[in-house]
């Protein structure tokens, strides 16, 4: 799979979210540690494929330039009320695949 772009995840990094995704209740989840350029060039070194095309892939420079730019996650998460902390979650998640697939601050 390192050879799609697709690497392990370290436990200490994996058990925390798989322990978000098993209390969001979701009935299905995906955790992935994606390097997506090279993802990207795998899937599409025989033909054309129209998803990559709508999904603009855009990573970082740097790994930790986007924990810059997002800020402490985790620990925003960590000191937010139990009850408020899936909100905030979704509201984040939501804004980076909003960046990612280019909506600006006006999303539909």
């Amino acid at each position: 799979m390192a050879s799609l772009g697709v690497t392990p995840i370290d436990p200490a990094e994996g058990l925390p979210e798989l322990e978000a995704a098993l209390a969001s209740g979701r009935a299905h989840v995906v955790l992935a540690k994606v390097e997506w350029g090279l993802f990207r060039s795998v899937m599409e070194a025989r033909r054309r494929r129209p998803l990559f095309e709508e999904l603009a892939v855009a990573a970082p420079s740097r790994p930790d330039e986007s924990r810059a730019a997002g800020g402490d996650l985790r620990g925003e998460l960590a000191a937010a009320p139990p009850s408020e902390r899936a909100e905030r979650l979704a509201a984040h998640l939501q804004d980076q695949l909003g960046e990612l697939m280019g909506f600006g601050a006006e999303r539909p």
